[in-house]
């Protein structure tokens, strides 16, 4: 089957979730990336403390709504993320730091990236 041609401008994935707020994360610089994460979002959804019944859909991006942003690529940025996103268990946490790292990066890249951060956290709580 032939892929549609990319729109151009900024994207972002919202993130449906049944009686919860709705989440947009992003910006997305292209749509591809956007369909990519979406994909991972919507199929590594069980275990995650999604509700049933959540979607991730690309949407244009609208800078005049609240975004949760994407996981940092350095270790230092990316535990600044750790430490100041709240933790919310559960559905009303969905999709947390750690599953958007997941479904950005994969699963390997992102246990590594977030292991290089957890370092980087622990050292810079010793040295502060």
């Amino acid at each position: 089957m032939p892929h549609s041609p990319a729109r151009e401008g900024q994207f972002s994935v919202t993130v449906t979730k049944p009686g919860f707020d709705t989440l947009h994360v992003g910006p997305f610089t292209d749509e591809w990336s956007a369909r990519g994460f979406a994909h991972a979002l919507a199929h590594g959804i069980r275990g995650t403390g999604a509700p049933q019944g959540t979607t991730a859909d690309i949407t244009a991006h609208d800078p005049s709504l609240p975004h949760l942003c994407l996981p940092a690529a350095e270790p230092a940025a990316l535990a600044r993320q750790m430490h100041s996103e709240l933790d919310q268990p559960g559905p009303a946490g969905f999709p947390d730091l750690f599953t958007r790292l997941v479904a950005h990066r994969g699963w390997e890249n992102a246990a590594r990236a977030w292991l290089h951060a957890r370092a980087h956290l622990t050292s810079a709580d010793q040295n502060g």
